[in-house]
């Protein structure tokens, strides 16, 4: 079995080329692990990059874009390389435990089954439990719309095929959820498709994040990415439920969805809420703003719920827009 490593960098290459030694200092051959990286037009860190491109090891593929192409489509970019049974992202300021790696290994080559794999990293997801999903319903319950780190993340390359990354690239180029969040597309079409399982076996030793982001005019302080503002995660909530929308699922999956969408994005929204009372915001407004929103996007989805899950969903939103 071959496993591919795929690392979407920009602008961190002195990361980028610390991570790539590290990984093939490992001890498997070409024909058992294989390492990707694409430099996503960068402006920082080119002799680091191209330090990388110089190294002759059939091990790995350099990618460079001429310019910056957006997340989204760099993170595809290195799946699309990738050639492996399994391919899993992994930031480049993150590192991989190799004697653990291992156990990983195995146990994929005896679960070909398996769609989509998360494994444990050493903050974000420390308190993973190990479970396997067979039903979709289980598997949506337990990780729909909560893998938003994308280190760990393994996927079934027989599942998430170049086809459907260049379907959802041409569907979801305009989609704010997409922009920021593509691996969440593709981990929502692999839980429906395949069998999930997680893992308490920690793989990923996380590094430092990063240390700058690019703030919005919207934004609160430059401390809040342009992705964090309340505008955008209103804009992603959108944008995960078109994704939903078009994927023509029953009911109960749809209303389990809706949920775990309306759930996330007031979570990622209230994270900011400091911030945007010591700017000076009304924040009792914001939250008004939100749940009318909200309730916007049960009405768009209305005719694939009844009634009562209608109401059920309006009545969570209120519950938990006064809460926060």
């Amino acid at each position: 079995m071959l496993f591919s490593i795929c690392i979407p960098s920009h602008n961190r290459g002195h990361k980028a080329i610390r991570l790539v030694k590290e990984l093939l200092e490992m001890p498997w051959d070409e024909h058992e692990i294989e390492i990707i990286c694409s430099n996503n037009g960068s402006d920082k860190y080119i002799k680091e990059y191209q330090e990388i491109k110089r190294i002759k090891d059939k091990r790995l593929q350099y990618h460079e874009f001429e310019s910056n192409q957006g997340f989204a489509r760099n993170v595809n970019q290195v799946i699309k390389m990738s050639r492996g049974d399994f391919c899993m992202l992994l930031s480049d300021e993150d590192g991989i435990l190799p004697d653990n790696l291992k156990n990983y290994l195995l146990f994929l080559d005896m679960h070909p089954e398996l769609s989509l794999v998360k494994g444990c990293t050493s903050f974000v997801y420390s308190d993973l439990r190990t479970q396997y999903f067979s039903y979709t319903e289980e598997a949506v319950d337990g990780y729909y719309l909560m893998g938003n780190y994308i280190s760990g993340t393994i996927y079934n390359r027989k599942i998430i095929s170049n086809e459907l990354i260049e379907e959802y690239e041409k569907r979801y180029h305009e989609n704010e959820a997409y922009i920021y969040y593509v691996h969440l597309f593709l981990d929502t079409y692999a839980l429906l498709h395949g069998s999930f399982c997680c893992s308490d076996l920690l793989l990923i030793e996380e590094g430092a994040p990063a240390d700058s982001f690019d703030s919005g005019t919207e934004s609160p302080d430059p401390t809040v990415p342009v992705f964090g503002t309340y505008e955008s995660r209103i804009a992603q909530m959108h944008g995960f439920l078109e994704h939903v929308r078009d994927l023509n699922l029953k009911p109960t999956l749809v209303f389990q969805m809706l949920g775990r969408v309306i759930e996330r994005i007031a979570e990622w929204i209230n994270i900011q809420k400091e911030k945007y009372i010591s700017h000076g915001d009304d924040w009792e407004r914001i939250m008004e703003l939100v749940a009318d929103q909200m309730y916007s996007e049960v009405l768009q989805t209305g005719y694939m719920l009844g009634q009562e899950e209608k109401d059920l969903l309006n009545e969570y939103i209120g519950a938990l827009c006064q809460v926060l």
